[in-house]
């Protein structure tokens, strides 16, 4: 269940068929004519033999199936959005441009962890749920560093269509086109980091015409620009929306405690309005009840913010008390070691937890399963701070880009790892690259 033959498999397939019905055919005319009349089928025969064994090699495949993709209308599973004016502002006004004729590409813009991805995903249960004006809504990470291929090949999944991986770029572009043209799509690009021409990917300009819309999110103003986007710039949250979120995401009514109601306030303060910052922070004080526990972490994030400068390195910052207050510095390696991994990349928990097993991040128990449930423990641990979320079924964890990016700052200095994922990479790094303290190494997709 939930796989596909390739396109490949079945054209193998239907030739198969097509040279068993060639091959019945001759041997009938074989069996009609007589002895001395046989000889002229002879080199048709031959032809054959040659046909059948060139197919059979052609049967070598590295796998028959793909997975199957998604059912048209699939409503993502997304947070509860949190702020009746500045984000409800940002929501209606995404809307209402779908919703008209006037603008046919959208750049909706704001700094990482402003919430971005979850306002688009809440955009993408509406058209579902709410309107027939488009016939499908396809929405696919685009991520860093930029992959046409990878990005052709999640729209056509979506589409339930299958592209070729050895064909040229340009006919790849051109069967994609063929795909989404004439049809009334929202096609949303979530993540990008860069601007790329429409054309090199297969995707038909949205035009009154064209029947089709684009919708990208970007921590750039200058991709939107590129791209030619209207822009919405996703604000900050407002103070009462901050703590809003903050005390909902804590899940204690830490106002109940008079002594700490000032002391969390400042803490809020401290997460810059920033959605991701808030949840992390929030999720990292749970159960918390001590005064002393709430002044600690004000302290701590006070520090973070006075050492670091710009905006981006001060999330980073806020996000490493949660790392901080890991405590375990065999946890805090734990969760280190998924930087190892790209972005946006699904982690499976079985490979994680075995890795940490071997690396000994794991504490030894009397019976492997019992070492497993003690892995298994730290993801889960992990996962409830908000340092990586499982997806959908449950198999994969991912990091946020963010939260990864506060992982390789960690790791630039100490622990030091030197990670060059997906750099297209066709030798080793050079000999300086590796440092005398450099603990671990990650060249994944890479063609060295």
């Amino acid at each position: 269940m939930g796989k596909l033959p390739k396109a490949e498999v079945n054209n193998w397939l239907q030739n198969t068929k097509r040279i068993n019905e060639e091959s019945k055919d001759i041997e009938r005319q074989f069996n009609k004519v007589k002895y001395f009349s046989r000889a002229h089928l002879g080199k048709l025969v031959d032809e054959k033999i040659k046909e059948v064994k060139k197919h059979h090699q052609n049967g070598a495949f590295e796998s028959l199936v793909i997975d199957a993709p998604p059912t048209t209308r699939v409503v993502l599973p997304t947070t509860t959005l949190v702020g009746e004016t500045t984000t409800e502002k940002n929501m209606n006004e995404i809307w209402e441009l779908l919703m008209g004729d006037e603008v046919m590409k959208i750049g909706v813009f704001g700094m990482g962890g402003i919430g971005k991805t979850t306002i688009i995903t809440h955009i993408n249960n509406k058209l579902l749920k709410e309107t027939n004006k488009f016939e499908k809504v396809i929405e696919v990470t685009v991520s860093q560093p930029l992959d046409l291929m990878k990005l052709q090949n999640q729209i056509a999944a979506t589409l339930k269509e299958y592209l070729p991986r050895n064909e040229d770029k340009r006919i790849r572009a051109g069967n994609l086109l063929k795909m989404l043209e004439g049809r009334k799509i929202v096609l949303i690009l979530d993540d990008m980091w860069e601007a790329f021409k429409l054309e090199e990917v297969g995707i038909p300009e949205p035009t009154k015409d064209s029947r089709c819309k684009l919708v990208i999110t970007t921590r750039s103003q200058d991709v939107c620009l590129s791209m030619g986007c209207k822009i919405v710039k996703v604000m900050f949250l407002s103070d009462d929306e901050a703590l809003t979120l903050f005390i909902d995401k804590v899940e204690h009514n830490v106002f109940e405690v008079p002594t700490l109601k000032e002391i969390v306030k400042l803490v809020v303060e401290q997460c810059a309005h920033l959605p991701l910052a808030i949840v992390t922070v929030a999720s990292c004080m749970r159960g918390e009840h001590g005064i002393c526990e709430w002044r600690n972490a004000l302290e701590e994030l006070s520090k973070s913010i006075q050492s670091v400068k710009g905006m981006e390195t001060n999330v980073q910052g806020q996000l490493q008390l949660s790392y901080d207050r890991l405590k375990s510095k065999k946890v805090q390696h734990c969760f280190l070691y998924c930087a190892l991994y790209p972005e946006d990349f699904k982690i499976p928990k079985e490979e994680l937890i075995v890795y940490w097993i071997t690396k000994g991040l794991v504490n030894e128990k009397a019976s492997m399963q019992a070492t497993y449930d003690a892995g298994y423990s730290i993801l889960n641990r992990l996962v409830n701070n908000c340092f990586v979320e499982t997806t959908n079924d449950g198999r994969w964890v991912k990091m946020h880009d963010l939260i990864r990016d506060m992982a390789l700052y960690i790791t630039s200095m100490s622990p030091l790892f030197m990670v060059k994922v997906g750099k297209k990479l066709q030798e080793l790094p050079r000999e300086q690259e590796w440092k005398v303290n450099l603990e671990k190494v990650s060249l994944m997709m890479n063609d060295i």
